[in-house]
């Protein structure tokens, strides 16, 4: 217990809130709020990669480095920070549209057209992934009692 002073108890207190707005979101139970986490690093791995990919398309050099970085900081801040997957893709999708329109000088309408089906995209995985974890726990409890 002593080093977990040392390291000064702000990211456990973090932590804490996180779980606290966890819960309150998801009203679920600790075990909830991991899945949750989860959750939240599915989404966060296929915004990055669905961006690699219209970055791609765009003919932006993507290297593997920065995308590493990028899901790096994402999962950081959404593990850490108390923030949830909503504003994340919110914010990105808004940055993603900035960039290409500025980047291809291409007209904003057929960039919102690509944009949304790649969110469509993700909504899709993320659903699946959610039905499929729910899918199991609810097993796991069941199993349980």
């Amino acid at each position: 217990m002593h080093n977990q002073s040392k390291s000064g108890g702000s990211r456990s207190s973090l932590i804490k809130i996180r779980l606290y707005f966890e819960r309150s979101i998801y009203a679920k139970s600790l075990k909830g709020a991991r899945y949750s986490i989860l959750f939240d690093l599915t989404v966060v791995v296929t915004v990055v990669l669905t961006i690699v990919q219209i970055l791609k398309a765009i003919g932006v050099v993507v290297t593997a480095a920065a995308v590493v970085v990028v899901t790096v900081v994402l999962v950081i801040v959404v593990v850490v920070v108390v923030v949830t997957v909503v504003v994340v893709v919110l914010v990105v999708v808004v940055l993603l549209l900035v960039v290409v329109v500025v980047v291809t000088g291409s007209s904003i309408v057929s960039v919102v057209v690509e944009v949304v089906v790649v969110v469509a995209v993700v909504i899709i995985v993320v659903v699946i992934v959610v039905v499929v974890v729910d899918k199991r726990r609810a097993k796991a409890v069941i199993s349980n009692y």
